[in-house]
């Protein structure tokens, strides 16, 4: 059976599709590929002299950070794994880069002076750069120091001692040569371009990208982090998600977000009140954690505190929100809770199908989980009501229509205020 197999794989055709959505047979045994690893030293001198094309016409130009490129230089010296190089062979035995053109050039920019690198830097990279000097990499010295205290020094190439220079030239990477023979396409001249482009397209779309909260959670996932992902995934969560939103298709990872984004803005703007304050008690000492943009990082620095949250304090905030879900439930079984309101204008919020609003989510739970700190339990008709007037309270539809889209701090702050002192007022009802 397995020599039959073999038989018939042998004989097997690759199909690629092409731009022009015709489809051609490509003969596996005319592609050959080998892997490698290759000093970068090497590397570098093959883009020097042109042997290797760093950015082909199917390449985006160059659009990595600085950060981005400084984890790369850390990763390449302290052997954190990275992905391989794809390079395809021309008729003239150059080489195209088919991935990886975002990290070689970091490592030009780190490895080159200056001068060398308008030589050899293709003219699209200099457009994001105000001058040729932004464009020369500089790193933090604790990759190389592993000391904490040299966290701020940034230093160049140059900089280093000789002898760490020529360990980091020695270092390897793996590459992966795509040698095609021709003609591979059956009647095209332009086979070359053809499977550069189809590799490259594969190589870019047959992965589904980890979303910023996926990031968040890999990271940071002690008791905080991993409740809050549990309870997303609760019934008591997902039965009030409107069925006719498709985010959350897309991107499940958003519902316990909203979970996350509600407790750090809450975090953010707790007032003093009964003997809790707005300070967090982190590593014993007393610290302020205060809202600033964007709200991705924002979510990063607050998920990377909760690692640190007392046992007590998880368990009091979860308990609240298990209590409210119960409640929300009992009262919202039509996905009324969630429907979007469209502002058309300063005194009205008018309803609109197919559509979502996460942060008059984000507000509304800033308030009600406020609220459920003093009150385990609220009369059911009172909480309904109470949520629906705030649709179209004045006071709410100011902040909101002011800035609707904007994550400035005092806007955020505006429309979280607004929030826990609605909800407040039932405390004296």
């Amino acid at each position: 059976m397995s020599d039959y197999i073999e038989d018939k794989m042998s004989d097997e055709e690759l199909w690629l599709e092409v731009e022009d959505h015709s489809i051609y047979p490509v003969d596996r045994d005319k592609i050959q590929v080998t892997v490698n690893n290759t000093v970068i030293f090497s590397i570098i001198q093959y883009i020097i002299r042109w042997d290797i094309e760093l950015q082909p016409n199917f390449q985006r130009s160059y659009v990595w950070d600085d950060e981005k490129a400084e984890k790369l230089i850390d990763s390449v010296w302290n052997w954190l794994p990275i992905p391989q190089l794809f390079l395809l062979t021309k008729k003239d035995w150059k080489q195209l880069v088919i991935d990886w053109q975002q990290r070689l050039t970091s490592l030009i920019r780190f490895m080159l002076d200056k001068d060398r690198l308008q030589d050899v830097l293709p003219d699209t990279t200099f457009w994001d750069f105000h001058n040729v000097d932004d464009l020369q990499l500089k790193v933090s010295k604790s990759i190389f120091t592993w000391d904490i205290n040299d966290k701020n020094i940034k230093i160049t190439f140059s900089d280093l001692d000789k002898d760490i220079q020529r360990k980091f030239e020695w270092e390897s990477l793996i590459i992966a040569q795509i040698k095609p023979t021709y003609t591979l396409f059956v009647g095209k001249e332009d086979d070359l371009e053809m499977l550069s482009k189809e590799i490259f397209y594969r190589l870019n779309t047959w992965w589904v990208k980890l979303t910023s909260q996926e990031i968040r959670h890999s990271l940071y996932h002690k008791d905080f982090m991993k409740k809050i992902k549990d309870i997303s995934f609760s019934d008591n969560w997902r039965k009030l998600i409107p069925t006719w939103t498709q985010k959350f298709k897309s991107n499940p990872s958003l519902l316990w977000e909203m979970l996350l984004r509600a407790f750090s803005l809450l975090d953010t703007y707790w007032k003093e009140m009964e003997g809790d304050t707005i300070w967090r008690i982190i590593d014993n000492n007393w610290k302020r954690f205060e809202y600033f943009k964007p709200l991705n990082k924002f979510l990063d620095k607050y998920a990377s505190i909760s690692d640190k949250f007392t046992q007590q304090y998880v368990d009091d905030r979860i308990n609240i929100l298990n209590i409210l879900l119960q409640d929300l439930n009992s009262l919202f079984i039509d996905e009324s809770l969630f429907k979007h309101q469209n502002v058309t204008n300063s005194q009205t919020w008018k309803p609109r199908s197919n559509s979502f609003n996460i942060k008059y989510i984000d507000t509304l739970f800033v308030g009600l989980l406020n609220l459920y700190r003093y009150w385990s339990h609220i009369d059911s008709t009172v909480l309904k009501e109470k949520i629906l007037d705030f649709k179209s309270d004045a006071g709410f539809i100011e902040t909101h229509v002011s800035k609707p889209w904007s994550s400035d701090p005092t806007y955020v702050e505006d429309r979280v205020t607004t929030s826990i002192l609605f909800f407040e007022s039932l405390k004296n009802s």
